[in-house]
């Protein structure tokens, strides 16, 4: 990729990671479902890198209408620390950060960066892993800026557990993102189906009014 591309994508996180702050701070939705996120970090990455990640995947769902509320668990062994990291009941997922795949998920693809397991059925209530080296190397090769490439695996990873398993043929949610997808992130123009959407936000205000 040359430095020409890289400036733009650069520029285009910039104004993404703009956008999303301002949209982070429109309190005037009507009715947003919420969810909560867990961080537990084995790294650990960078607080401004893993900050900037957390604004693109908070972007892309408050685009979709749900509000994430973020949990970061210390990963000192201890039980207080162990309890904070695991999901409780519905809209409760864990981000486990592990610097190499092999410590987790060896057995997956070259290129898979995040795996997401659920623990309840149709609960929205699971650990996503995130494969911190397999992600460093796609930054590297494709010249994308690191929290560009977490903030966008972080969603989609939460995406399987609010949607399904599978993926689209379009959009943030497909199985492998190419260097057009990557442009089309930096400039925020990379989300969710509409419909997508749709039945995320449906299934986690269900989920919400469940818990009350």
């Amino acid at each position: 990729m040359t430095l020409t591309v890289r400036k733009s994508l650069t520029m285009g996180l910039i104004f993404l990671l703009q956008v999303t702050g301002m949209a982070a701070e429109d309190g005037n939705e009507p009715s947003v479902a919420r969810i909560k996120v867990r961080i537990w970090d084995r790294v650990p990455i960078e607080s401004e890198t893993l900050n900037r990640a957390k604004t693109i995947t908070e972007g892309l769902y408050q685009h979709g209408g749900i509000a994430i509320t973020w949990v970061h668990c210390s990963t000192e062994p201890i039980p207080e620390n162990l309890v904070c990291a695991c999901p409780k009941r519905f809209n409760d997922i864990s981000v486990r950060i592990f610097p190499r795949a092999r410590d987790v998920y060896p057995k997956t693809g070259y290129y898979r960066g995040g795996v997401a397991v659920p623990l309840v059925p149709d609960g929205a209530s699971g650990i996503v892993f995130l494969l911190y080296d397999r992600l460093e190397k796609v930054a590297k090769a494709g010249n994308i800026p690191l929290e560009l490439v977490l903030g966008i695996t972080m969603a989609h990873e939460i995406g399987h557990l609010l949607i399904s398993p599978g993926h689209a043929a379009a959009g943030i949610m497909r199985a492998k993102l190419d260097g057009n997808d990557w442009k089309l992130a930096s400039r925020g123009a990379l989300r969710f189906h509409s419909t997508e959407g749709e039945i995320m936000r449906t299934r986690a205000q269900k989920r919400n009014e469940r818990q009350k």
